[in-house]
Order: C-alpha cells, then structure tokens, then sequence
C-alpha cells in the first residue's frame, strides 16, 4: 500500500493503530517503524526497527539527525545513519547518502560513490534521484555538464510526479538549459510542481510574474 504523507496522518488513530499491532505482532519491525512515524517519540521506535533490520527506519533516523527534529541536529550521525540505511539496501538511504557526498559539509567530497548512490536509487524508480542526478549534470558536479542527460531524467522523474524533477524540468525550459526557451511549458510545470507544495517552485511561478 502507498504511504501517507506525514502532513495527512491522523495521530490518535494510527498511535492507536499501531500499538495495537505492535502487541500483536512483536516481531514485525514495519510496525514500529509506522509508529515512529506516529507519534513523538519517533526515534526510539525508529532505533527498535533498525534494529530489527528495517531498512527504512534507518533512512528516518538519518532524517531526524540532520533536520534536528526530536535531537540535537548531527550531520555526522545523519550521514551514519543514511550510510547505514543504503547498505542495507534503502534506496532513499542511497538518495541522502548520495546528495551527501556531492554536496554535503563536514565530509570527505566522493564523487564516484555520488553518482553510483544516486544511479542506484534511480535504478529503484526513486524520483527524486532522477531530480538530484539530474542536477549534478545541470552543475557540472561530479560529472561532465550535460544538459540533455539532466532534461532526460527530470522528465522522467516528472513522469512520476516527483515535485523536485517537476521544478527542474520547469527550469531546464524557463532558462533554456540545451532547449529553446519555453515560458509556457515552465510555467505549467511549475503550477503542477508548486500544487504539489514545492516552495520554490512557487517561487519560480512568482518570478515569472504569475
């Protein structure tokens, strides 16, 4: 089943969901990981399903470490945790850790393990790894600039919706990255970006004096 967005969950009932799932059925790590995603105290049932092996709570501990949300905000722990989770095989692990090794500060710069972590997720069908790649080649970061390989893999991440790639893909047209500049094409794929709640594709439709 697809997931919810954590802006749409219901606390009560999906707290009193999942506890009722967890006695249930101690043994299963999905469940304690859904709940972290529940209720305050996030981390330590993350920490009870990484234990267990669930990949994703790995992914989520990272999250909580380098947003500082519920702990003291550490990159370092972040990147332990996003490594961690892409070793065990989490594609949004391998997206963080990726961006991490392109971008991030307070580690050693791996452009290799950049592009192979972000080909991998991509690999995964993960959209906003065709967004993220797709800006490593619009910056000439880690890789040769090649616009046309940028446009290919935010188009396909706008074939799944992907808010990021659909910005991207808005931009590629709107400054003419390697195709004729296309305002209106942009600013349609801005709205359908910015509808999906991405800022700074609202800000992009604000730019073009929407």
């Amino acid at each position: 089943m697809p997931g919810v967005a954590f802006e749409q969950i219901k606390a009560a009932e999906a707290t009193a969901a999942c506890n009722d799932a967890m006695q249930r059925y101690p043994e299963v790590a999905r469940f304690a990981y859904q709940a972290g995603r529940a209720v305050p105290e996030a981390l330590r049932l993350y920490e009870k399903a990484a234990a267990a092996g669930y990949p994703t709570a790995m992914h989520n501990i990272g999250v909580l470490y380098a947003t500082g949300e519920g702990v003291k905000k550490d990159n370092a722990e972040a990147m332990r945790w996003y490594k961690k989770a892409s070793d065990a095989g989490d594609p949004l692990g391998m997206l963080e850790l990726g961006w991490l090794y392109a971008f991030g500060e307070g580690n050693a710069r791996n452009c290799p393990e950049a592009v192979r972590l972000n080909e991998a997720a991509v690999t995964a069908g993960v959209g906003a790894a065709m967004n993220n790649l797709g800006l490593l080649y619009v910056r000439g970061r880690c890789v040769e600039r090649d616009y046309a390989e940028a446009r290919r893999l935010f188009e396909q991440g706008a074939a799944l919706n992907d808010d990021a790639a659909l910005n991207s893909f808005g931009s590629t047209y709107n400054e003419a990255q390697g195709v004729p500049r296309d305002t209106r094409l942009a600013r349609e794929l801005f709205e359908r970006s910015g509808a999906l709640g991405y800022a700074l594709a609202k800000q992009n439709l604000r730019d073009m004096g929407r």
